[in-house]
């Protein structure tokens, strides 16, 4: 991950990664660390590392999403067959949501629910306080690769190779 002031076309960072996350008010960025192992919080004017997140032993993740308050991160390791959730200010794991093939996973704008896509045509919601499925959202004809939701939270969008869905 590479991050720079647009501003003043400078200030350049390189951040060893394989995902990353740009912290809501802009000046943080949370990396998973290379190998899927860990997560580091570093500065980006600086470049400073200002804090580590060990993550579960022995998982190797591939996608990170850390909800819009900055509170809870969800891990996605297709290998394991889970997505965890971390606080990030303790790094306690809060939840490990055991699925067939998750793939995506997005937070809702007001961090209240977090949805995930996998393998089995489903989007799955869950409600971030406990962790509880609200409903499987149906209908797609593959493997959603990307899900989003509205920027007022009312809609979650789903895509995958030729095709778009939304639910309301």
């Amino acid at each position: 991950a590479v991050a720079g002031d647009l501003k003043t076309r400078g200030n350049r960072r390189e951040f060893p990664a394989d995902d990353f996350e740009l912290a809501g008010d802009g000046t943080t960025v949370t990396v998973l660390s290379r190998g899927g192992i860990g997560l580091e919080i570093f500065d980006i004017v600086s470049g400073e590392r200002i804090g580590q997140i060990d993550t579960p032993a022995g998982v190797q993740y591939w996608d990170l999403k850390i909800d819009p308050d900055g509170k809870l991160a969800a891990l996605i390791s297709l290998v394991a067959r889970r997505v965890d959730v971390i606080d990030m200010e303790t790094g306690e794991l809060r939840k490990t949501l055991e699925l067939r093939a998750p793939i995506a996973s997005q937070f809702s704008p007001d961090s209240g629910v977090l949805a995930i896509t996998g393998g089995d045509s489903l989007i799955r919601l869950y409600d971030t306080d406990d962790f509880v499925e609200r409903r499987p959202l149906a209908g797609t004809s593959g493997m959603p690769g990307w899900v989003f939701f509205a920027p007022d939270g009312s809609r979650v969008v789903s895509a995958t190779a030729g095709e778009v869905r939304t639910w309301d």
